[in-house]
């Protein structure tokens, strides 16, 4: 089962291998900051810099989606 990285709570980010409390701290707080991650790319970006170790992204990558419905305003 893959989790939104857009809906998860730090619980849920404490699952993905690599991550640990501090790293899911860093990540709710910079989903929140720029309301929602765009892309799976996006996200990654963010783990790599958090410096999670790179031997667990591909595993990362496969139990996470970026499902995000933005409202526009025009």
């Amino acid at each position: 089962m893959k989790i939104n990285i857009n809906e998860v709570d730090r619980d849920d980010l404490l699952l993905l291998p690599g991550v640990n409390a501090r790293e899911a701290d860093a990540i709710l707080s910079e989903r929140d900051s720029r309301t929602n991650f765009l892309s799976l790319d996006e996200f990654m970006e963010f783990i790599a810099r958090l410096g999670v170790p790179p031997h667990c992204y591909r595993r990362i990558a496969e139990r996470v989606v970026s499902a995000t419905a933005r409202v526009i305003d025009f």
